[in-house]
């Protein structure tokens, strides 16, 4: 709880104790990166910074890459996560598999917005990595899973005998055809 105390007391101004400093490196590369691309490896911020590839790597995307084509590119790329993932989501018959495609990609596109906002000091830090992008063990496995849960979705809607139930004996059963009355 003290962390987020100081963390919020700093971001507020005031004197928590937070340490500032990776905001003030993100805030340094994305001055440097300007609007257009200097290209990949071109950027100096990273190699002052600690673990510039986990919560702080959208900054030195935009150092690289410029604020057009790094960070408005990413942002769009996330939007555009989240509309396929709202459209399989209205599209799927069944209740469930809409709202929890919509709900995971909504999850996604949050924590992405969140990361971003922390970088350009928009929110306080939280720590958060940014879907996709970032290094880290637990994140990249859960944002599969949940990629992979949203692609399930998308599959029901293509291949309805992908989404029948299994009998007892683990085959898949497609709905038996109804009668034609013609």
């Amino acid at each position: 709880m003290g962390t987020w105390i100081a963390r919020a007391t700093g971001f507020l101004g005031g004197s928590g104790g937070s340490d500032s400093s990776q905001i003030d490196y993100a805030l340094q590369a994305i001055h440097q990166g300007g609007l257009i691309p200097h290209g990949p490896g071109s950027g100096l911020s990273r190699n002052a910074m600690p673990v510039a590839y986990a919560d702080m790597i959208y900054a030195f995307i935009i150092e690289e890459w410029g604020a057009l084509l790094g960070g408005l590119g990413l942002v769009l790329l996330y939007l555009i996560l989240f509309s396929r993932a709202i459209r399989v989501g209205t599209r799927c018959p069944r209740n469930f598999g809409g709202l929890l495609s919509i709900g995971l990609g909504l999850m996604l596109t949050l924590q992405a917005l969140v990361n971003m906002g922390v970088a350009v000091r928009l929110l306080p830090m939280t720590g958060q990595p940014l879907p996709l992008v970032s290094m880290g063990g637990t994140s990249i496995v859960f944002t599969c899973v949940a990629l992979g849960m949203i692609l399930s979705v998308s599959r029901s809607l293509t291949d309805p005998e992908a989404a029948a139930p299994l009998d007892s004996g683990g085959n898949r059963h497609a709905r038996p055809l109804e009668p034609s009355t013609s």
